[in-house]
């Protein structure tokens, strides 16, 4: 059974639009999902109704800005007058406090793909003590010195057109070059994934694909960058999950998401777990052989809280 309900973003302009999937039986515990950029969280039905098949309590939430938490279409990649990456991170901790209220004491999971899975790193640092497991999908390592480049031009841009306008220079300089590893491109977008179906969805869904404001742009790159410096807040003991396709181009085809594995270790974090998957790309939840996925996430989540 699932069931969609809203509630105000800290932004106090958009109504954030939510889903919960409950299973029929007895709760064993919640996931909460957080999804990437220019898309939302109906792409994340299939994956939350396999986790609810398990037991497991599954919600989420589109981010300000993405799918139905707009109030018009030009909303679409905008999140925030006033810092926008906060809005993001205290949204999902709006979801959580919502969640835990109806199953207080139930073990909670943050999950998150992309871009979400950089709301998740940075919401652990805040909020980490309050979940038993974090899981990272599609995540990445972007040097400081691109992601200060990135801000600059930007800011530039942002000062010239302001806060709303939609850079498509800025777009193909954050995302230009992952098309370039694919031999016979079908799409410009065949990096996200190589089941043709879930791309030709993907490029047909109005509310995928759109391009991100200068002010959306400040906040991805500051996910990025506070990524690459701020692990030391995370609690020592919360069980971390790295997972991946090793022809994902956002985690460096495994390299970026090594290297925030290495990073959590340095930083003391002494339960994470890496898996990269071969021949797949972006979206491994929604990749070709996708079941293994699902059922590999399924157990790591079912051994760190029983």
């Amino acid at each position: 059974m699932r069931e969609e309900f809203t509630f105000l973003s800290s932004n106090g302009v958009y109504n954030i639009h939510c889903i919960r999937w409950m299973p029929e039986g007895e709760i064993c515990g919640i996931v909460q999902l957080v999804h990437g950029m220019c898309e939302h969280i109906e792409r994340y039905d299939d994956f939350a109704c396999f986790l609810a098949s398990k037991g497991f309590f599954v919600t989420g939430h589109d981010h300000a800005g993405h799918g139905q938490s707009v109030n018009s279409e030009n909303d679409l990649g905008y999140f925030a007058e006033a810092d926008a990456r906060k809005c993001l991170v205290d949204d999902v901790h709006k979801l959580t406090e919502l969640t835990k209220k109806l199953y207080p004491n139930k073990p909670y999971i943050l999950c998150g793909h992309s871009m979400g899975s950089f709301i998740v790193s940075n919401y652990i640092e805040t909020y980490g003590y309050e979940l038993d497991a974090a899981i990272l999908i599609g995540t990445g390592y972007n040097p400081t010195l691109k992601c200060i480049a990135g801000g600059a031009i930007n800011s530039l841009i942002a000062k010239s057109r302001g806060e709303h306008h939609k850079s498509g220079f800025m777009q193909k300089l954050l995302m230009g070059s992952y098309n370039k590893r694919i031999k016979d491109k079908r799409t410009e977008l065949d990096w996200l994934c190589t089941d043709e179906g879930t791309v030709d969805k993907y490029i047909e869904d109005p509310l995928c694909g759109f391009t991100f404001t200068t002010n959306a742009n400040r906040a991805l790159v500051g996910f990025a960058r506070f990524e690459n410096k701020h692990f030391s807040g995370i609690p020592k003991n919360l069980p971390i999950l790295l997972t991946a396709g090793e022809e994902d181009p956002v985690g460096a085809y495994g390299a970026g998401v090594r290297k925030i594995y290495d990073l959590l270790k340095k930083n003391g974090i002494t339960d994470v777990t890496i898996k990269l998957y071969k021949n797949m790309r972006h979206e491994i939840l929604n990749e070709n052989g996708k079941e293994q996925v699902y059922s590999d996430i399924y157990d790591w989540i079912y051994n760190k809280i029983n």
